[in-house]
């Protein structure tokens, strides 16, 4: 960049046209305000400015004078990929809600369920919940299940939900937002209620996505909160018979909306379409790229065990897809790990969800002994 008088506004145009770009407090679709820059200099910028498989040309502003464009630049054949793999994710999947109740906990209707120890109503597609100072219980939201619930195949809990009021974790009002899932091994005592360790929440909207079935089993569970600790969709606790939701520890008033509560299973391959798709994104795509698909039964890049579904895949600007049918690994479940390979470079990047290739569901009916489940 040649000298200036002062900063000057650095933009990277893409259709060639400076006069649509917008400001720098609301670029246009085809522009990127990259910042204030004093010339003269070298201006080194990320790759990942640079949007897939477009032609870039910059300029120069100050006080509404631009500059010439430059030559046009693109991602170099020598550079290197940035893998992003897109699906499966911790949020896809079957809800077990919609397949097996016929109805998802969207809290569209009050049969989905209602609170305890909080004054309620649900409306405007929310369970709406509201406790005043002084309660002696936490709040509880209870899921409606109707049906038993296969905790070997449904693992992944999403909850969707907005605080109200201050944050915060001390044991005093305006604190406690922690919450917890809490559920009951099918059969058992009523002293097996399995209590989850705390969901460290904040204030405003969001999701939160939590793995039932971790290792060891109990390393879902409050250390100090359960007499009978089992875990999630293992042994007496493989099917399910309740299951809650804690909103928060705060002995103050708090307010609450619960919108959306899903229980997910993994992705799996389905014989009935083929097998699942496995998405992913080169972010510095440049031609010749090519892409490696692994199936990875425990996220170790080193294992032999991991297995190569795909080689050679040529890929593209966009969204790239590939359909694994499940040959040639054997059954299991399998974390797809793409990578991306460009002019002797490589990079890799592993999905943030998992893929289930021949999964039987849980034993019917479950064992019992003396009326209590094994």
């Amino acid at each position: 960049m040649g000298a200036t008088s002062g900063p000057v506004d650095l933009w990277m145009d893409l259709d060639g046209n400076p006069a649509n770009d917008g400001t720098s407090a609301n670029a246009g679709s085809t522009a990127s305000y990259l910042g204030q820059v004093t010339g003269p200099a070298f201006v080194g910028l990320p790759s990942g400015v640079l949007r897939r498989g477009k032609v870039a040309q910059f300029y120069t502003s100050k006080n509404g004078v631009k500059s010439a464009l430059s030559a046009s630049v693109s991602m170099p054949a020598t550079s290197r990929p940035i893998a992003r793999t897109v699906t499966p994710w911790e949020g896809s999947g079957e809800d077990w809600a919609t397949v097996a109740r016929w109805d998802p906990w969207d809290f569209d209707q009050p049969t989905d369920g209602y609170a305890v120890n909080a004054s309620s109503t649900t409306a405007w597609g929310a369970l709406l919940g509201w406790t005043g100072g002084g309660a002696a219980n936490d709040p509880v939201a209870v899921l409606n299940t109707n049906k038993l619930i296969d905790g070997k195949l449904f693992h992944k809990m999403a909850i969707t939900i907005n605080y109200d009021g201050p944050w915060g974790l001390e044991d005093a009002p305006g604190g406690g937002l922690v919450g917890r899932i809490v559920w009951h091994p099918y059969g058992a005592p009523p002293n097996s209620r399995q209590v989850s360790d705390d969901i460290v929440l904040k204030t405003g909207r969001a999701t939160y996505y939590v793995e039932m079935r971790t290792w060891p089993p109990t390393g879902i569970l409050d250390p100090a909160g359960n007499l009978d600790p089992i875990g999630w969709g293992v042994g007496r606790s493989t099917w399910i018979s309740d299951l809650n939701f804690h909103p928060h520890e705060d002995p103050g008033a708090r307010s609450w909306q619960l919108e959306d509560v899903k229980l997910l299973r993994n992705d799996y391959v389905n014989p009935a379409v083929g097998g699942t798709d496995i998405k992913f994104i080169d972010d510095a795509w440049a031609p010749g790229t090519t892409a490696d698909i692994i199936a990875d039964p425990n996220l170790n890049p080193n294992d032999p065990a991991q297995v190569v579904i795909a080689a050679g895949i040529p890929v593209s600007a966009g969204v790239n897809k590939f359909r694994w049918t499940g040959w040639p690994a054997a059954y299991g479940t399998y974390f797809p790990r793409v990578v991306l390979r460009r002019n002797g470079l490589a990079a890799s990047s592993y999905a943030f969800g998992a893929i289930d290739y021949g999964p039987s569901p849980a034993p019917w009916p479950p064992e019992r002994a003396n009326g209590i489940v094994k």
